[in-house]
């Protein structure tokens, strides 16, 4: 089952990302989000009170005809008011910007780490397998976690930057109703040319990402301790290097030609500004000299005319950069909204079992394109207490299979029935309950080896139960040897931290299948960087301790499978062939002629 490339969204619309950042705001801390939200409204007054405080100061000063040089009380009362507006203003934009931003950033990023994380593990597989998809995962949980937490502290000042901008409109409005209409219609030509900015910069960004993806996949090889040695030995160094310069150049000029078609127009509206601002102050300057209007009045005007670009200017420019952060931070929204491709009845069955189920395939096919098909019409029952080999060429659908098995996809035909229940019909967290497994590309986890095989079954915590499942996967001989034994941390990337081979990691994943006994296990290529004596203890232990249990293991190596109860060989999606060891052998057919090929090998 494939999933269809959706076409390219539209963009965002504005006023709806901002909902749902302050809705995403509110929701990690509703008195932080309210008190921040009336310390923002506040400072964005203070400019305001503080030019007319100084208006008051000035004309005071100019009246002032005292040749004692007394003070007056009125005097004194407005310089002191205006400096206890500046301390407030101060005090006000310390607790903003250290606590109530700090506090908030804080958060909100463990916020978006949380739910990124939370979303991202629960996607379908299919999912993983879409480019347009892994690109969108890619950017969510990159720069748009950063930006959401950027785009609020540029909302704030948006807020500020609007009441600061608002309360200047009305104080223009007293000396003429058209100036501040003049000042807001000259910052149309800022409006334009940053919208077209935010719009080519973004298009061209969204352009590099799967480059950026193959330059950062480059970049891990080159500093990847499994690539060193490799790169050494055949001297690939410098032609990886060539690769990765030749890119980030690429990359570079890609990114600079929005940045240049913009610094072309950028000057055309701060000119226009400049000249307009100069004209409406040069038409009050009569008024004053005759002495219509004071000089403090002349000062409050020309600050509120200034402040009014300034203001708009600056909310122009938080807000363009917040439609350029909305195209950025849609990602997020997107990725929360992606939806389960693998549906699940409501309510699913749930099982309660102790001994294994009845598993069967009835015509399953599947198809990851259409009209490719990798499995077709793959049909076998499995007893309780059964081992299964699956075995076959590489590509012939072995682990395919296993995934349908976990219901990672959905068969593009046919059922899967467990216990004569479809197995669309049951609750997936219920059933992976009774599913231990052990996947190729197991995961290395850098934590200590206890918390390794513990997440095999997160809920239980037994330590006997943990070593005897290290026993059974061979794990527990060389933990014992470890400075920390289970205690120990592992990987090279932390501290007091310690490396073990690939043969280990697979021991210790192992481990953790076991540790869930669960009523299935299925193993897929459960020993492939483990010696051939280690093999064989491992499931001489499987055969002794897992008897009541069904056991299903895709492997190339003939002597895992020769004990089990019912072999399966696929060539080209389908069963070439079914039946026991020596069945199949006596078939002669290719079952046999694979095993005599390997066998040969080790025999020469």
């Amino acid at each position: 089952m494939a999933i269809k490339t959706e076409k390219p969204k539209s963009k965002p619309h504005f006023f709806k990302n901002v909902l749902k950042i302050a809705t995403l705001t509110w929701r990690v801390d509703p008195w932080l989000f309210t008190w921040s939200g009336l310390i923002t409204i506040i400072m964005g007054l203070i400019p305001i009170a503080m030019s007319y405080t100084f208006k008051l100061v000035l004309d005071n000063l100019i009246l002032e005809k005292n040749p004692a040089g007394i003070i007056s009380a009125s005097l004194l009362g407005y310089f002191a008011f205006r400096y206890i507006i500046t301390l407030g203003n101060d005090l006000l934009e310390v607790y903003q910007g250290w606590y109530f931003q700090g506090v908030n950033q804080m958060k909100i990023q463990n916020y978006l780490n949380y739910s990124t994380s939370e979303k991202i593990s629960s996607l379908d597989i299919d999912h993983f397998e879409n480019s347009d998809t892994q690109n969108l995962i890619n950017r969510a949980a990159g720069r748009s976690v950063s930006e959401i937490q950027r785009y609020i502290e540029h909302l704030s000042s948006a807020l500020s930057a609007t009441v600061t901008f608002i309360s200047s409109f009305i104080v223009l409005v007293s000396f003429n109703w058209w100036i501040p209409l003049v000042l807001t219609a000259v910052i149309i030509p800022r409006i334009f040319i940053t919208n077209h900015r935010v719009k080519n910069i973004w298009s061209a960004w969204k352009e590099r990402v799967p480059k950026q993806r193959e330059l950062s996949y480059l970049i891990g090889i080159l500093q990847s301790k499994e690539s060193v040695r490799e790169i050494r030995l055949f001297s690939s160094r410098e032609e990886l290097l060539t690769r990765v310069d030749a890119m980030q150049t690429h990359l570079m000029e890609h990114t600079l030609i929005p940045i240049r078609k913009y610094l072309k127009r950028a000057p055309i509206p701060i000119i226009l500004e400049t000249i307009t601002i100069f004209i409406l102050i040069y038409l009050k300057l009569p008024a004053t000299i005759i002495g219509t209007i004071s000089i403090g009045t002349l000062t409050f005007y020309i600050q509120n005319a200034d402040r009014i670009l300034a203001s708009a200017g600056n909310l122009q420019g938080r807000i363009s950069r917040l439609s350029e952060m909305n195209l950025y931070t849609a990602d997020y929204f997107e990725l929360m909204e992606l939806p389960q491709l693998v549906k699940e009845r409501d309510p699913g069955h749930e099982f309660d079992l102790i001994a294994p189920p009845y598993i069967e395939f009835q015509n399953v096919s599947f198809s990851y394109l259409p009209d490719t098909p990798v499995l077709k019409k793959i049909s076998f029952k499995l007893s309780p207490g059964e081992r299964l080999a699956i075995v076959g060429p590489n590509g012939s659908g072995k682990s395919t299979l296993v995934k349908l098995l976990l219901r990672f996809y959905d068969p593009t035909s046919g059922r899967i029935l467990i216990n004569d229940l479809d197995l669309k019909d049951l609750r997936l967290r219920n059933w992976y309950k009774f599913v231990g497994t052990l996947f190729q590309d197991f995961s290395h986890y850098l934590i200590s080896v206890k918390d390794n095989i513990r997440l095999g079954n997160p809920e239980l915590v037994d330590s006997e139960r943990m070593v005897e499942a290290a026993k059974k996967s061979g794990a527990h001989e060389f933990i014992e040897k470890l400075p920390g034994k289970y205690d120990q941390k592992l990987g090279r990337r932390f501290e007091d931290s310690v490396e073990i081979s690939a043969g280990q990691w697979q021991k210790l994943a192992l481990a953790r299948a076991f540790y869930e006994e669960a009523p299935v296990l299925i193993l897929d290529e459960p020993t492939s960087a483990i010696d051939a004596e280690t093999e064989a203890e491992i499931f001489d232990n499987l055969n002794k301790t897992y008897k009541d249990k069904t056991l299903i293991f895709v492997s190339h190596r003939f002597s895992t499978v020769r004990n089990a109860n019912k072999i399966i060989v696929l060539k080209d999606g389908a069963i070439a062939e079914e039946g026991t060891h020596k069945s199949l052998m006596g078939h002669n057919g290719i079952y046999a002629r694979m095993f005599r090929k390997q066998a040969k090998g080790y025999i020469e």
